[in-house]
Formats: C-alpha cells, structure tokens, sequence
C-alpha cells in the first residue's frame, strides 16, 4: 500500500505532505514531511504496521519512541512527535542539514583506516582501540590476545545488567568505568563499599570509625567528588515534559467511555516500576523530607535542598549537595561535616522501620544488583487531595490522602500502577488504555494526574515549605 501524500496528526491538528523520499531501513522508509501550518521540513520516518505482526516487534518500537522522545543532544536526531493512522506509523524526526555529500569522505577514511579518538579517553582504552584497527588484519590480536589485554582483565562488569537501566544510568566502579571481565584471582570483585572505592582512587585507605573520622583530617576522608552531568547548559526535568505528553495523550482518548471497557487487556506485569517511594515521613518544619523505596534503601531531600541516601545494604551512602555534585560515603567514614544529617537519616530510618506500613511489600521486585544507581527525590508538593513525588528516573508517585489509593507513573515504561483500597497492584500501558479503556476511577486520577504533572514541571523547591505530617 502506498504512503499517502498528506498524512494527518489528528490529535495535534497537524497536517503534513510527503515530500522526497530519504533512504529506508529494516522496518522503514524516511521521506521529508512538511508541516503545513509553518511550512517546516522534518524527516518522517514510517513504518507500516503489517510488518509488526508479533509482539516482541511491537514492543521493540514502543521502546524505540520512548528512548528516543527522552534524548536531547546536539548530537543525536532529536525527536519532534509520532502518530498513527490505520495503516502506518510516522515518527516525526529532525532532518539533518547534513546531507550524504560527506559520505565518500567517510569511505575514504574507512579505507584509509584514519580516526580520530578524543583527547579524553583513557591511554589504556586509545591503545585497546588502535590494536583492534590496525590496517592490516595479520597483526590485529586474536581473540585470546583481545580477552588478555590490560584493558579487559584489569576492569569488572557484570554479566548483565540491572533493569534499573532501562530508566537510570548504572554505578560506575572507582576507575570510572565498567570492564567485560569478571572478577578472577588477578582481577578482584569491586563488589565492595563504595567508600574503599573513592579512597583507593584517591591512594587513601581509611578504617578510621565514624567517632575517629572526626578528629581525621578532612582531606583525608572526603572522598573524589562526581560532578553531576550537565548538558550544554539544560536543566534536566526528568522526563516530565514526556510524561505529560503521554497523559495528555491517554486523557484525550477518553478510555473511560470506551465501549466495552477491557482494563484486562490495558494490563502489562512487565512494565511495573522498578522503583516507587514505600515509606515517607515529612519534617520540613525542621529538617526535611524521609522517605523508604521499595528496595528499603533510604532517602532524605533536606531543606537546604541537600540530598543523602542509604543503600540497601545499610552500610553505603550517598551524598548530594546542592549543585548535584555527588559524594560516597559509608555509614562508619563519613566526613564531620556530615555528622549531624547523617544522625538525622538514622532517626528518619528508625522512624518509618518502626511506625509506618509499607507499600507494595507484598509485590515481587527485581533483585537490586550492586552497579543500580538509586533516584533520589528530586522534587514534591503537597495538594489538598494527595501529596506527590518525583524522583529523579522520571517516576512520578501520587499518593491520595482519603482513600490511600496510588499512583505510580513512569516515562520510560509509558505505563502507570494503580495502587487501590486494597494494596492491589495493577500496571497498565498508556498505549493499551487507550486501545481498551480503562475503569472511571483510574481514569479520574489519570487526569488528576496529568495536572500534577504540569504543575511540577513549573514548581520549584522552597525551603520554606513546613508542614510537619507523617504517613
């Protein structure tokens, strides 16, 4: 079937007309789009849905969009919108100034095996890097010689990683970066505190307790900082602008009129999050806010708007200054400076261990391997009706002060739990809510949602805010 020369986005209003085609990939053909309201030329890239017949092939697109709708790099194609109609899919791309007349310069180069690698790449890995390219095939290392290079057998990564990846990058070990090979003899486990990690990058081996940590030279304990990731400048919103996007989209499908309402078939157990807010207790009328995710890790956003986390293991922590500059600590060596908040995290995790309930105990979770990067809380608000999270992989959590029912929604899934009366979880994609329907009750909170969303784009965190409430 022929891709039609106008193609129409109905639930933006948009139409755009075909214009010359582009090239073609697997599943693909790209073709210029041109918007017709401001005449603006994207590349359209369309993909007919009778070669998705199974699943795994639908599922792998979805995955595609969403990745795709949440980079932004001057580097990377950006990814303006998509929509459907009954025959085809159309992803809404940038399209590229450059065109193919570099592309003989590039086979060029290719032939000529001439590269360039940036200047801050590690020696170890520019060497692995010229081995593995040298022009004539004779000299280039074995397979044996490739396994046994300093570059794979000094580093360690895992045989697989978290799903936490899926929505935040991984822990790097203390050289900075992740190696195929597994711990041996030669090589040990870097399965340790990440304290012994930051002070072996530093050549500093502390054993010093807590009490003794403090009559220690601070030079001596505070471990290499790691600067938070800034891009060209942008503040990163965690995915709240995409999520907004696709309630927007679910609330204007009206599911809860669809006729019949199969909230069955909307169901997905593999999009349950990874991570949602179980405990909190809230002393922003002296200190701050706590809080316990599902993997009993512990969190507190403080009102100097300074982050500290607990991990799982209940000896590493975490530290994040106001700029986002990240420390490693561990629960015995820590700096001084950190001794009253840190006092204050074990009274918040005594607390809610002792007097709260927490949500979703029942529910099977992944098991939190050793390089899964924790979110912090990133920002909330209160509202006469719930009090909601963001956390800092994109999830947003609203909890419903009346009924005690919840949502839990994330981007990068493009899916939401709902938590009811009952503790009952139930995980739904957007994109099957709004093939199915869905019950009136989630409905209402999709919408609720949807608002929230929009405000927490706008909110900006206060250190006035008090209320002094726990639950």
């Amino acid at each position: 079937m022929e891709i039609p020369d106008v193609v129409y986005d109905t639930n933006a209003k948009k139409k755009y007309a075909k214009g010359k085609f582009l090239g073609r990939g697997g599943f693909a053909k790209c073709y210029e789009l041109i918007e017709s309201s401001s005449n603006a030329i994207f590349a359209g890239k369309v993909i007919a849905k009778a070669l998705l017949q199974k699943s795994d092939q639908k599922e792998k697109m979805s995955q595609e969009i969403a990745i795709h709708r949440s980079i932004s790099h001057k580097h990377i194609v950006s990814f303006n919108s998509y929509f459907e109609d009954k025959n085809y899919i159309y992803i809404i791309l940038e399209l590229c100034s450059k065109r193919t007349n570099d592309l003989k310069d590039t086979y060029k180069r290719i032939r000529h095996n001439e590269y360039r690698i940036p200047p801050n790449i590690p020696p170890d890995i520019c060497l692995f890097i010229n081995k593995m390219l040298q022009s004539d095939p004779k000299v280039r290392p074995t397979m044996k010689k490739i396994l046994a290079d300093s570059y794979m057998v000094n580093n360690y990564i895992p045989s697989k990683l978290p799903q936490s990846c899926l929505t935040m990058a991984p822990n790097f070990n203390f050289n900075g970066r992740l190696s195929i090979m597994p711990p041996t003899e030669k090589c040990a486990s870097p399965r340790r505190p990440l304290v012994e990690m930051n002070q072996e990058k530093n050549g500093v081996a502390v054993v010093a307790k807590a009490e003794e940590a403090a009559k220690t030279e601070r030079p001596n304990l505070e471990p290499a900082a790691i600067p938070k990731g800034v891009d060209d400048g942008q503040v990163n919103d965690y995915n709240l602008r995409d999520l907004f996007h696709q309630l927007q989209k679910v609330v204007a499908a009206k599911p809860e009129q669809k006729v019949p309402i199969v909230d069955e078939e909307a169901e997905d157990p593999a999009a349950t999050p990874i991570f949602w807010i179980s405990k909190w207790v809230d002393y922003t009328d002296r200190y701050g806010i706590g809080y316990q995710l599902c993997d009993n890790s512990i969190g507190i956003l403080f009102n100097d708007i300074t982050r500290i986390a607990l991990f799982a293991d209940g000896h590493n922590l975490q530290y994040i200054e106001r700029d986002g500059t990240e420390h490693f600590h561990a629960l015995d060596c820590y700096p001084q400076t950190l001794f009253k908040k840190i006092t204050l995290l074990k009274y918040f995790r005594n607390y809610m261990n002792e007097h709260l309930v927490k949500t979703g105990e029942n529910v099977k979770t992944n098991d939190i391997e050793d390089i899964t990067r924790l979110p912090n809380l990133n920002n909330w608000f209160r509202t006469r009706n719930a009090i909601v999270f963001h956390l800092t992989n994109g999830t947003v959590q609203i909890n419903f002060f009346q009924d005690h029912t919840k949502l839990i929604l994330c981007p990068h899934m493009g899916a939401v739990t709902y938590i009811n009366e009952s503790r009952d979880f139930r995980t739904y994609r957007f994109s099957l809510i709004e093939k199915h329907g869905i019950s009136k009750c989630v409905a209402v909170r999709l919408r609720y949602a949807r608002d929230v969303v929009e405000r927490l784009m706008s909110h900006k965190l206060s250190s006035n805010t008090k209320s002094g409430a726990r639950t």
